[in-house]
């Protein structure tokens, strides 16, 4: 494999984490308390949505949007919302990435796909202490 395609994974690994990051942080005005829990997946939210409230989405959610990026190993792809992909495409100009862990074949990028499942808190890397938040997929499916 070239050195500048790993570079490359790693970089993009690291601005989706930073956007998740950011967007965590950045609040909703309603503390997680009081936040409403997501306990089923009959509902879909968008990615913006969803990321913008993500303290109100713990539990089982489905989550659509268009795939911007699937990492070269296959397991982790990233999603945008449809308005984001409307002014950005595939490109990285999109400001709410969702990063998306599968364990089956992955979708192929500009597929709008409903994804299944719920935010896990992974360590960061093997080596540091620190956290961040993955969405843990057990379903996708392809919208027509």
């Amino acid at each position: 494999m070239k050195w500048w395609i790993a570079i490359l994974a790693v970089v993009c690994v690291g601005v989706v984490a930073g956007m998740i990051w950011r967007a965590q942080n950045r609040g909703t005005g309603i503390p997680a308390s009081a936040a409403p829990v997501a306990t089923s997946t009959d509902a879909v939210v968008g990615v913006e949505a969803f990321m913008r409230a993500v303290d109100s989405h713990r539990g089982p959610v489905r989550v659509e949007g268009f795939v911007a990026n699937v990492a070269p190993d296959g397991r982790f792809f990233t999603l945008i919302d449809r308005k984001e992909f409307a002014e950005c495409g595939t490109q990285n100009c999109a400001e709410l990435a969702l990063p998306v862990q599968w364990a089956g074949p992955a979708p192929a990028i500009k597929d709008l796909v409903q994804v299944a499942g719920e935010v896990k808190e992974v360590a960061a890397s093997t080596t540091s202490k620190q956290t961040r938040l993955v969405f843990m997929a057990n379903a996708v499916r392809k919208v027509p």
